[in-house]
């Protein structure tokens, strides 16, 4: 008994009173921060500062290919069970260790594709360009999505798109898109990568329409340039 007491004796002596708090007290408001007198007790409790969000840049390829309807379809992967948007469906991604140029970055990415989905052959794409940069800020994470676009030149298979102990994935149109559980994130690269299709769109059609010789609004030929050095004939009256 008297050991214990000695003991809870020695136990409330290590126990600073409010009166002999020194600078480390963490009751009481450091130098650096101001008091706010507009809130007077609300200063308290002290809310701890957050760590600000770390950068991350990830590489995300758009996988397009055309049916048997002709439709469009785009080719989705699953994310894992557990962690950050867990179960949710996204566009072939890859985190960058380092930054790159583009083309260290597409190398990296087709590997990465050729390992992960092996039975979708990316070496016969059709197209391949560069959608650009969509930023998203998570609560812990300032993410940077490099965006590129690969339509397929070829028809595949919509079953059997992966093997085992590798993510799940799945062929789907735009409507099926939208219906998916993806994340916000998605669908501020697929906006941008439709954005991105439409000036394509828009910009092929003004290179043609410039090829084209232009009519005055009267629907008379535009007279050439040699026809103002030709003598005019006159007619006998």
């Amino acid at each position: 008994m008297k050991a214990d007491k000695i003991e809870m004796k020695k136990t409330e002596m290590t126990i600073p009173d409010i009166e002999c708090a020194d600078e480390a007290c963490r009751l009481c408001i450091p130098p650096s921060e101001s008091w706010d007198s507009s809130l007077g007790v609300m200063n308290y409790p002290r809310k701890a500062k957050k760590k600000p969000p770390r950068d991350e840049k990830t590489m995300v390829t758009i996988i397009v290919r055309i049916n048997e309807d002709e439709k469009k379809e785009y080719f989705l992967v699953q994310r894992p069970e557990k962690g950050l948007l867990a179960n949710m469906w996204e566009f072939p991604s890859m985190v960058l260790v380092k930054d790159g140029t583009e083309k260290e970055r597409r190398v990296a990415m087709d590997t990465h594709l050729k390992e992960t989905f092996p039975s979708v052959d990316i070496d016969v794409c059709q197209t391949r360009s560069y959608v650009g940069e969509v930023e998203h800020i998570f609560s812990h994470i300032h993410q940077t999505y490099l965006v590129e676009s690969i339509t397929m030149d070829t028809v595949l298979s919509a079953s059997g798109c992966c093997h085992d102990n590798h993510p799940s994935c799945k062929w789907v149109t735009e409507e099926e898109l939208g219906s998916s559980a993806i994340s916000t994130s998605v669908k501020k690269i697929f906006k941008s990568y439709k954005s991105s299709t439409v000036k394509a769109t828009e910009n092929s059609t003004k290179m043609k329409n410039s090829g084209t010789p232009s009519r005055p609004k009267d629907g008379k030929k535009q007279m050439g340039l040699e026809a103002f050095f030709k003598p005019k004939i006159k007619k006998n009256t």
